[in-house]
């Protein structure tokens, strides 16, 4: 395959989402400062590349507009890496950039690639210093995992988008827009399966166990898709953890379990500027929270749970006992339901235990 022609799809994919020449936007600029946060440096950029122009989405720490792409920092062999300058004067491919000799002197530089879904380079997050330096693995990580989130938004915008657009056609119905959009959804979820290492199939068995589930304990039917689309992206915000963390084979740290902590937080600011997913955030933000107000990310209790969190909840940890892991055989079904029910006023809201243990298995 030509190179023309591989920067002909790269370019198709990249203007598929709507981001180069649009007005700035606050969840890009939080993002690039999360990155400097988590990085410790005084600069981070966020930006896309077309044919000719580095578009500037967000900056932290100085003012950049759009640039000629051949002014990036970003090297053109980077492709689809992660690019890492500890010394930018001793590399023979930064060290005559005008931004390293004139303005604003960067002399380390870090760069993440944005990836489209068929591993084509769209943008990039950097972080840059004013000062040599090395940053330890952690931080690369973290700022891998926030490209990813960048990639996260832009997908979870497009499905949005294509939905707003067969809205428009009137030959359609909404049950065939509606199954559009949860073909949609149902991809990612697989895809998350794959990267959290799920046992397979995980998100698709728990959101059909949690609709059923909603069913007997009374949740209206126009509400059930909202529980189907909460559950199959419970665990989203889980695209924001580093590897080094979200896949770590052995214990966390108590610092290590601070960050896990955060993802329904973070899930909960991905989701919320889509509107049609609005109704199905109950699950990703509140499905570690716990009857008795020692979960997360807000310790609520009780009925200050939303339901369909409660009897989520239930339904995710019962498919992760039943399941097979690495470290551990499936239980069986009788441990199983002996460990829901154990947790009952606990973990668990008892009227949602009590109906789930109900329910045929």
């Amino acid at each position: 395959m030509s190179s023309n022609h591989v920067e002909t799809q790269r370019l198709t994919s990249l203007r598929a989402y709507g981001i180069l020449n649009t007005p700035p936007e606050a969840a890009f600029d939080d993002l690039a400062g999360l990155a400097a946060q988590l990085c410790q440096t005084p600069i981070a950029v966020l930006g896309f590349i077309d044919a000719e122009r580095y578009w500037v989405k967000a900056n932290f720490g100085f003012k950049l507009d759009a640039v000629p792409r051949a002014s990036t920092l970003y090297p053109p062999d980077g492709a689809a890496a992660l690019v890492v300058v500890p010394d930018t004067l001793e590399d023979e491919r930064l060290s005559q950039h005008p931004m390293v000799m004139l303005w604003p002197k960067v002399r380390f530089y870090m760069g993440a690639p944005i990836l489209s879904p068929a591993g084509e380079l769209m943008g990039v997050l950097e972080v840059l210093d004013r000062v040599p330096r090395q940053l330890d693995e952690h931080q690369k990580s973290a700022l891998a995992a926030l490209a990813r989130q960048v990639q996260a938004q832009l997908e979870l915008r497009r499905a949005a988008a294509e939905r707003a657009v067969l809205l428009d056609k009137a030959e359609r119905s909404e049950f065939e827009l509606s199954v559009a959009y949860d073909a949609t959804l149902e991809t990612m979820a697989r895809a998350l399966d794959l990267r959290d290492k799920e046992a397979e199939g995980h998100l698709l068995r728990v959101a059909a166990i949690a609709v059923r589930l909603a069913e007997v304990m009374g949740v209206p039917q126009a509400d059930l898709k909202h529980v189907h689309r909460g559950a199959l992206l419970h665990d989203i915000g889980k695209m924001t953890i580093p590897d080094s963390i979200l896949l770590k084979p052995g214990a966390l740290t108590d610092e290590e379990w601070v960050i896990m902590h955060q993802h329904p937080t973070h899930a909960y600011e991905m989701l919320l500027p889509i509107g049609l997913l609005k109704p199905a955030l109950d699950i990703p933000y509140c499905h570690h929270e716990r009857w008795d107000g020692k979960g997360y990310p807000r310790g609520i209790e009780g009925e200050q749970i939303p339901l369909a969190a409660r009897l989520f909840s239930v339904v995710d940890v019962w498919d992760a006992l039943r399941s097979d892991r690495p470290y551990r055989v499936g239980w069986s079904e009788m441990r199983a339901r002996e460990y829901i029910a154990g947790r009952s006023g606990a973990d668990f809201d008892p009227v949602v235990v009590d109906a789930f243990l109900k329910l045929p298995q």
